[in-house]
């Protein structure tokens, strides 16, 4: 199984299958009731049943031109930090795709265009058939394609090369 995280107050976590791409769990962020804050305890748990975490990056501190508040900019850091630190600690085949490399995958994000919400909401319903109706909001939408693009390429590196070492070439570590 392999998890896909759209690391925003508004994404998602989507866990796929190896064997068929199905969609086994897909949620929208969990967050401690009340508040921006992730729920550390429920990720943990989607963390642990997977043998592959993909978390996507983050930009916002490092993009001025999108800026929003600092406070926004600040809880997006700490929760893309907490995610990291997860993320390393549970699972040693943990990385971090840019966003141009599972978006240049579809034909809806050409490197460097991001196009709306709803394009990613109905590429991602159209691949996942039978289970559209799982992929609930933009964030789980970019969860299944990153989890389906990065599974993908898991695939062909596979194929090449059979070691399960192939995931570090592949993903950037944080």
């Amino acid at each position: 199984m392999i998890l896909g995280i759209d690391a925003g107050i508004k994404g998602g976590f989507v866990i796929l299958s190896k064997k068929d791409k199905s969609i086994l769990l897909a949620k929208k962020t969990p967050l401690i009731p009340k508040t921006k804050t992730l729920d550390s305890k429920t990720i943990i748990s989607y963390m642990q049943i997977v043998d592959d975490i993909i978390l996507e990056e983050q930009f916002s501190i490092a993009q001025p031109e999108k800026r929003q508040n600092p406070k926004s900019d600040f809880t997006t850091a700490y929760n893309y930090g907490k995610l990291c630190a997860l993320g390393e600690i549970v699972k040693p085949t943990f990385g971090i795709v840019h966003p141009n490399t599972w978006q240049s995958a579809y034909t809806f994000a050409p490197v460097g265009i991001r196009k709306t919400k709803k394009h990613h909401i109905a590429l991602a319903k159209s691949l996942a058939g039978k289970q559209a109706d799982m992929i609930v909001s933009d964030g789980v939408a970019d969860a299944y394609l990153i989890a389906r693009n990065s599974l993908q390429r898991l695939e062909i590196l596979q194929k090449r090369n059979p070691l399960k070492e192939i995931f570090y070439n592949l993903f950037k570590r944080p």
